[in-house]
């Protein structure tokens, strides 16, 4: 052995302690070297079975298979195209049976039973939750114009004084939400969100602004527009952003938490605000944000 050590010390240059350490990580350098080549027939000697797996698996999937074929026994052909049905008279049958689901056959007929009508196909489009791809799937199986024909003169006032429905006009600032229901699709919540909305607003400035409500539908917003109205010259509530605190501008909804804690800041370190437009002094209000607000803000009492 002392020849051994004598050696390695002659060979390396190393001192006993060395060597020492150097024969006991020998021993684990051989054995992290051959590992894995030993894990890896460990490993495949596992997979004895996989010839069986594989088998197991091409049962399922002839399984799978002899399924589908006795289910497409009981599908219709692809020759088979549902009849065209009149969307003024179908029944929620009919009209489910041309692929529309039943929430959305259900509101076509309630929208009928309150006195609409189809006149032509894309007067689909009207019935809350019809989105493009639904309409296009469905309009070659409805039995209605595709535009709309013209007519003699005196039969389209007949028709015209007959289905259109006379409405008073409103001022939508000073409507409640009996006067808002009385508008086909809008019900208890969304006339009580379209007030409280109006209110966090300060007042609407613009019928555009009924956009910004949430899960207003775009007809309904129509529908609105052409029974209320704007009144000139109206002025909505105002905040002074000289006084107003972190919880007031932060209640208005064209206003961040953020937006308001830089206003407050600003107006500490700076003074107090001469106009609104100065509100373009600070970093994160931008110019259309501005113009957003301007309605709604003030320096002055």
């Amino acid at each position: 052995m002392f020849r051994f050590y004598r050696w390695l010390h002659v060979l390396t240059g190393f001192t006993q302690s060395q060597i020492n350490g150097f024969l006991v990580l020998l021993p684990l350098m051989i054995f992290v070297l051959f590992s894995e080549p030993i894990y890896r027939n460990f490993v495949n000697s596992g997979h004895s079975h996989e010839h069986d797996d594989i088998q197991k698996l091409d049962s399922l999937i002839t399984l799978w298979n002899e399924k589908d074929d006795k289910s497409a026994e009981f599908q219709p052909s692809s020759q088979t195209r549902p009849s065209p049905v009149d969307p003024n008279t179908a029944t929620k049958t009919e009209l489910q049976s041309i692929g529309l689901p039943s929430w959305l056959a259900g509101r076509i007929i309630s929208y009928r039973e309150s006195g609409g009508s189809f006149k032509i196909k894309t007067d689909l489009m009207k019935i809350y939750g019809m989105d493009s791809l639904m309409y296009l799937t469905i309009t070659p199986f409805i039995s209605l114009r595709t535009d709309v024909t013209k007519q003699p003169k005196n039969e389209v006032e007949l028709v015209s004084s007959k289905n259109i429905k006379h409405e008073v006009s409103f001022d939508l600032n000073l409507a409640d939400t009996a006067q808002l229901k009385k508008i086909y699709g809008i019900g208890e919540k969304l006339s009580l969100r379209i007030i409280k909305y109006r209110e966090a607003l300060g007042g609407f400035t613009s019928l555009n602004q009924l956009h910004e409500i949430y899960r207003l539908d775009t007809a309904v917003i129509q529908k609105i527009k052409t029974v209320s109205f704007i009144s000139q010259g109206f002025t909505p509530n105002r905040i002074n952003i000289n006084t107003a605190g972190r919880p007031e501008l932060t209640s208005h909804p064209y206003l961040s938490p953020q937006q308001a804690e830089a206003i407050v800041a600003y107006r500490f370190q700076h003074g107090n605000f001469t106009s609104v437009s100065d509100l373009v002094k600070i970093k994160m209000m931008d110019s259309l944000s501005i113009n957003k607000l301007e309605a709604y803000l003030k320096t002055k009492d």
